[in-house]
C-alpha cells in the first residue's frame, strides 16, 4: 500500500505542475508578490471580526446548508465502514463502496456545469441537495429494512449512499460558485476561512456522536441524525433560494 501511494505520488507529480503552470499564466494576478505583513492584531478580534463578516453575507443561509452536509455518517467514511465491518460485509464490498462514492463524487464535476448553464447556479443547487435528500431517503429506507427485514438490502442502503454522492458535490460546487459571486473579494478569505472552520466543526460533531452512539444497535440514531441533518441543510438552502428570489422580484 505504500508503495502504491508513492508510486502515484511520483506519477501525478507532472501534471500537477503543468496545472499550476497553466493557471498562473491564466491568472497572472496569482503571481503577485506578497507584501509584508502587518502586525498581527488580537486574535480575539480578527475571531470576532470573522465571525461578523461570515454572519452579514448574503450567502449566509447557503453557507450553513453546506456546512450541515457534514454532519453525516451516510457517506464513505470511518463511522460507516466500522458498520459495514460489523455487519460481515465483506471486505471487498466495502473497499468498492468507497471507490465508487469517490467515482461519483468526481461524475459531479462533469454534471453540474451543464446543469449550471441551463438552470443558473441558485436553481442547480437545489437540484442538487434536492437529489442528495432524496437518494438518502431511499437509503434510509432500505437501512431500516435490513435492521428489521433481510440483512440483503444492506447492499441496497450502501448503493443509495454512494448515489447521493453526486447530487451532493453537485450542490458543493453550486455553493463554491455562489460564494465567490456574492462574497466581496476583500472578505472572500475571511468567509472561506469561518465557513471551514465550522465544516471542521461539523466532522468532529460526527465523531463525537459517533462516541456516544457506538454499538452497531445505535448506528440507526446516528443515520437518522445524519438525515435530519441534510434534510435541514436542504430547508435552509431552499429559505435562501426564495429570499433571492423574492429581493430579485423587488428590484425589478
Amino acid at each position: 500500500a505504500v508503495s502504491i501511494v508513492a508510486g502515484w505520488n511520483v506519477v501525478s507529480l507532472g501534471p500537477e505542475y503543468l496545472l499550476l503552470t497553466v493557471i498562473y499564466r491564466r491568472f497572472p494576478k496569482l503571481a503577485r508578490e506578497k507584501q509584508p505583513k502587518p502586525a498581527q492584531p488580537n486574535p480575539f478580534k480578527v475571531l470576532a471580526s470573522g465571525w461578523q463578516s461570515y454572519s452579514r453575507q448574503p450567502v449566509l443561509l447557503a453557507s450553513l446548508a453546506l456546512v450541515l452536509l457534514y454532519v453525516t455518517v451516510l457517506c464513505p467514511g470511518a463511522l460507516m465502514n466500522a458498520y459495514l465491518n460489523l455487519l460481515g460485509v465483506d471486505t471487498l464490498a466495502v473497499g468498492a463502496f468507497q471507490a465508487l462514492g469517490a467515482v461519483l463524487g468526481l461524475a459531479a464535476t462533469w454534471i453540474a456545469p451543464p446543469l449550471i448553464s441551463r438552470l443558473g447556479v441558485p436553481k442547480a443547487g437545489l437540484v442538487g441537495i434536492y437529489s442528495q435528500l432524496a437518494s438518502l431517503f431511499v437509503g434510509v429506507v432500505f437501512y431500516v429494512m435490513a435492521t428489521s427485514a433481510h440483512s440483503g438490502f444492506v447492499y441496497a442502503f450502501m448503493a443509495m449512499v454512494v448515489a447521493s454522492r453526486v447530487g451532493l458535490y453537485a450542490f458543493d460546487l453550486c455553493e463554491v460558485q455562489l460564494m465567490q459571486e456574492h462574497v466581496p473579494e476583500a472578505e472572500r478569505g475571511v468567509v472561506s476561512g469561518v465557513e471551514y472552520s465550522l465544516t471542521n466543526v461539523a466532522s468532529v460533531v460526527v465523531f463525537a456522536l459517533g462516541a456516544v452512539f457506538s454499538t452497531p444497535v445505535e448506528f440507526g440514531t446516528l443515520v437518522f441524525i445524519s438525515f435530519g441533518c441534510v434534510m435541514m441543510a436542504a430547508l435552509l438552502y431552499t429559505a435562501w433560494w426564495i429570499a433571492r428570489s423574492r429581493a430579485s422580484r423587488t428590484r425589478r
